[in-house]
Parts: structure tokens; sequence; C-alpha cells
């Protein structure tokens, strides 16, 4: 059986103003065209016992055909009437190519949560803007409560629209912390946050697409509802479909007896004039090398603009002895170059203790593997820029997922993960086995040695094995028939490289997305074996509170659908607001971490975490 949402006919071409309506939008959308969409079983259930569907498509634009738009609002209106509960209506509707991270540029506020996540290899980026509504929970059931928020809104839901495209209809974003509880009260993010979005904009090839999200209660004033909409949309629809990358005000290296008055100035510094601000162009079938295929050697990589080459120099290596030569302590953070400075949130010395404890509980066979992290802060007089950021990322790792999650409080957590947990598109199921490291080489006969090396180590593919067959055994016991058709492959980034293996799975019952989630999380790759005294450990061991570090982190469509990447190669930054009154500066807490497994060496485990921190300071330093 199927059920189809579509929209109904209409062949008017004016539309009749409605007392209160306020002024119409121009909204320069492309018409969709007539599609059915078939729903997955324990939709269709929800929806059957729920209400039966109007069968009639929408051949107009239902951004721009605004009686049919207040018809539907309408009709949700005497449905949440009926049922005494919230209802959604989502529409969907191709537009005019644009890159979503301008629509995130354009009208994201602090105070809203947010979602974005980019993968060139895909040609795929989508956004999303503000809750339509929002959920968090915590403890042991985190998921299982996730799943059942979200199959509960779905059957309060109806779609309009062009169905038929990419990232089309309802999808609910999705984070989660690393552990199922918090382990302080000053944690920026709930140990799990899901919302339905407001404005969602994606785009997929050449295709881009918006979608609304629009709350209706019983007793809502529908006139407000209706110019609130027409308000936002056309603040979308004419923002530009570019970003602005706002230029950095550097500052000169400065003694420490200048420090006080470089300080007290900092609050005068502004931006100047907006004609410095360069709108920046997006293009989703190519990454900026004009290839989607895995990064070259970094020797071989474009020569960077004049503008990017300056950054590229100052370059800051995350030693010890660098802290003391510019005398950096958490009550004098040095300002750099660029007026920035950071700090160890673990120092070398108790990293490397941390490392040997742990080879300490593998050599008594507590453990057979723990994945150690740690963390800088990275301080600044001014606030850090998201979209610049962002971009920043993904121009540096194009075959990395680039993410940012906001948590409403003027904070992001940022990055470019490498690592999919796990992604599902009609019914196909892929998931990575990321483990065992190694640097790029300076030359391509240097790299090929490392990559070689890496490859042929028995320490690291021991590391690999772990989590291949940790991600087999669960997917087995859930029922599934994975799939691995070849082992031990390279995963070639511009700083770094990895053991990969991607494993495959048909999805030949009904299971949901979250289920597999909540069953992979967390894997040996960011985690350990065995995984609960690995956990143990990790909150014995490390300094600092993970948060969204090396946690699931995508969305879930009204589909089934899914794409969950691991929150690895990230930061969590300030971006609104000083650390306090007293001592004006912004933070940025760098996350990385490093795999030890019986034969691990404390100096080549700090040496590969210090690698990892280069992708996000590059992006910040």
């Amino acid at each position: 059986m199927l059920i189809y949402i579509v929209g109904r006919l209409s062949r008017r071409k004016g539309v009749n103003r409605r007392q209160g309506l306020g002024r119409e939008p121009v909204c320069p959308f492309r018409h969709p065209t007539i599609v059915n969409r078939p729903f997955g079983r324990e939709l269709q259930k929800n929806l059957l016992s729920v209400a039966s569907m109007t069968l009639t498509p929408y051949r107009t634009n239902l951004f721009y055909a605004h009686e049919e738009l207040y018809e539907l609002l309408f009709t949700g209106k005497q449905q949440s009437l009926e049922k005494d509960s919230q209802q959604f209506i989502s529409i969907s509707q191709e537009i005019s190519q644009r890159d979503p991270l301008a629509l995130l540029q354009a009208i994201a506020k602090p105070e809203q949560l947010q979602f974005y996540m980019e993968n060139s290899k895909k040609q795929q980026a989508i956004a999303a803007l503000d809750a339509a509504v929002a959920v968090e929970f915590a403890g042991s059931k985190r998921f299982e409560k996730a799943q059942q928020f979200i199959q509960s809104c779905l059957a309060n839901t109806s779609s309009y629209g062009d169905l038929k495209l990419p990232f089309a209809g309802p999808h609910f974003f999705c984070s989660f912390t690393f552990f199922e509880n918090n382990q302080t009260t000053e944690s920026p993010f709930p140990p799990a946050t899901i919302f339905l979005p407001r404005w969602q904009v994606s785009c997929c090839q050449s295709s881009c697409l918006l979608v609304a999200n629009i709350t209706i209660e019983p007793q809502v004033n529908l006139d407000w509802i209706w110019e609130s909409f027409c308000s936002q949309l056309q603040i979308i629809t004419q923002s530009s479909r570019k970003i602005f990358i706002i230029p950095e005000q550097k500052a000169e290296p400065t003694p420490r007896a200048r420090l006080k008055s470089k300080k007290s100035d900092v609050g005068a510094k502004h931006l100047g004039n907006n004609s410095s601000i360069k709108p920046k162009s997006y293009n989703p079938n190519a990454s900026p090398s004009g290839s989607l295929k895995t990064s070259p050697n970094p020797s071989k990589e474009p020569t960077p603009n004049p503008s990017q080459e300056g950054n590229r120099k100052q370059k800051v290596e995350v030693k010890d002895d660098f802290l003391a030569e510019h005398d950096i302590t958490p009550d004098n953070p040095s300002m750099l170059l660029n007026g920035r400075g950071h700090l160890p949130v673990q120092s070398e010395v108790s990293f490397k203790s941390s490392v040997r404890s742990a080879l300490k509980s593998i050599k008594t066979h507590q453990l057979s593997k723990i994945v150690l992290a740690n963390a800088i802060d990275v301080v600044s007089p001014r606030q850090f820029k998201l979209v610049n950021s962002l971009d920043s990322l993904r121009q540096n790792y194009p075959d990395c997922y680039i993410f940012s999650i906001s948590n409403g409080k003027g904070q992001n957590f940022i990055g470019a993960s490498p690592e999919c947990l796990v992604s599902i598109q009609n019914r196909q199921l892929v998931t990575d086995a990321i483990a065992g490291s190694a640097p790029r080489g300076k030359t391509a006969a240097e790299d090929a040695d490392l990559a070689q090396r890496l490859l042929c180590s028995e320490k690291e593919r021991r590391e690999h094995r772990f989590v291949l067959d940790f991600i087999i055994k669960c997917l087995s016991e859930l029922g599934l028939n994975p799939q691995v058709e070849l082992t031990n492959q390279l995963l070639q980034l511009s700083n770094i490289q990895h053991l990969w293996t991607p494993i495959k799975a048909q999805l030949l019952k009904d299971i949901h997305p979250l289920e597999i989630v909540a069953k992979l999380h967390p894997t040996p790759a960011v985690a350990g074996v065995p995984t609960k005294m690995a956990q143990e450990q990790i909150l014995a061991l490390e300094t600092f509170d993970r948060s969204l570090y090396a946690a699931p982190l995508g969305w879930v469509d009204y589909q089934g659908n899914c794409e969950f990447i691991v929150g690895i190669r990230s930061a969590l930054i300030e971006s609104t607001q000083p650390l306090s009154e007293s001592w004006q500066t912004c933070r940025a807490r760098l996350y990385a971490g490093a795999g030890i497994v019986a034969g691990s060496d404390p100096n080549k485990e700090l040496a590969e975490i210090q690698l990892k921190f280069q992708a996000l300071l590059k992006t910040l330093l």
C-alpha cells in the first residue's frame, strides 16, 4: 500500500488578498512537477491511524499561490482543533541555485537552533534554521525517546510540494553528546537535542530546495502565522545567494610590556566599511581543486591565493615550549600574530601520563584499545566568524563532512569530520570503519612511503580491525547482512591519511535509523574495547567534558533516510559573547584524539593529536 501526499490543483492566476495578510512578497521560485512519494510502513501505520490524506496534486508554487497556502493553514488548524494537538505543515519547493551557507549567514540568530552539514564528495549541503518544534533528552533511553518523538511528530505532519527532489519533506536534525548524561552542569549541549526546523535549504548536485515547516496550534491566529511566514520568506528569497567573507583584522606582534595597552584598545576595533566584504560563489559540483576525488599529496595542491597565504604562514605548533616561549598561561593568554593565542586544556606531560596509564590497563587485559582525547583553548579579543570558519574548512578539507551545530546560546560546535557513522538512502546503508593514522608526506615519494608503512603496520592494522569487527557485529545483531568488499583501503586527506573500510548493508526489514545509531555509538574508533570499560577510563583520564566531541550528529527524514557523522576534528566556538566581563576575549575549544593499543608510543600519540589539531588551527588562527 502506498500513501501519497501532494497538493491540490489550482489554476488561478491571481491571488485575492485577505484582510490583515500584509504585503505579498516576491518569490522567484520555479514551478514544481506533480509528484508521488511512498512512505515507509511504520509511517503508513501512524498516518492511517490519525487521518486520511488528500490526494490532489498541486500544479502551482505554494509559496507563491497565497490563497491555496492559506487554505492549507486553515485545514491544519481544523485538524488541530479536532485532535486537540499540534499539527505541522511541511512545504517543499525547488528554488534557484544558492549556497545554503549563505542562508545561515543571512538570517541565523544566536538564540536559535541551527544545523549545517556539507559533503563535497556527494555534492550535497544542507542548512536548517530555527525550530518549529524541539525537544531534549538525557539518559540511557535518549535514542529511543528521540525516535518516539520523531514518529509522533510525523503522525501529525502533512507534507506538500515537490517531494521528488533530494532533501524534500520534513527532516529532524539531531545531536547527541558522547556520554548519555552530561558530566558537568556547564555542558554546552544537552545529551540529546532533536528539532524540526522552520526553514531548511539544501543543494544536491544541480538542484536546490527550500523546505518550510509551519506549526499549527488549536488556538493559533492564522493571520499572525501568515504575516510572519511571508515576512521571513521574503527575507530568505531576497537574501544573497553567495556568502560574504568578512576580512580578519590582523594585529602586529606585541611585546608583553605592551599587552595591557593593546587589550584596552580591543573593544574599539571594528571591521570598517562594508566595501571590503567580498562575496564568494558556491559551486556544489566541484571542490576547490576542481575535483571531487581524494585530495592529492599536499605538495601538489593548488597554490593558495595571497589572502590565504598569510594565514598559512602563521601556523602554530601545539607544544609546551611554544607556550613557555610566549608566556601563555590561563591568566595571561598571549596575543599572537593575528591577536589570538591558545593554551592546552591538558598539558603534554599530563596527556602522555594518561597514555601510559592506559597502556598498563591494556597490558593487564582490562582493555584492548582506548581512545584518549585532548583539547586546547584558543582565545581571541574578537568574535569568531562562524561562516568564515566553515568556508575555510570546506576549502581546505573537501573530502570531509563540514558541519556546524548551534545550541541557541551563542555557541557552535563545528568541524571537518572524515567519518560517516551511518548513511541510509532508499534502504541502502553505508558506514565507515576508520582507524589507524599516518601523516602525509612533503613529497610524493615520502607520501607513498608513509602510506605503505601505514598499510603494513601491525599495530595500525590491529587498531583498525577492532573497529571493523565491532561494526560488523553490531549490524549483524540488528538482523542485517553487512558486506565488506575490500578492507584496509587508504583514506587520504590533505594533512593525514587513515586505514578505511567502507561497509554496506541492505535494509530488508523495518528498522529506524536511530536504532542503528544507538547500536553503533560509540565505536572503538572513538571509545575503545570493551566499550563500557573504555568509557569509564576516559572519564578517569581525560580532564575535560567531551560534550559533542566524537558523538553522533545528523538528520533523519520522513522516509527513514538519514545521514549521521562522528563529531571529530572539531571545535566549540563562542561566536557571540566574550568569556567574561572582566576578560574581554572569546574562546574556541579544539578537540582531537588518538587510539591507544598495545605497542602505542605516548610521544607518537601526542604527535598524532597535534597533527589533527591543525585542521581547526588553520581555520581559527
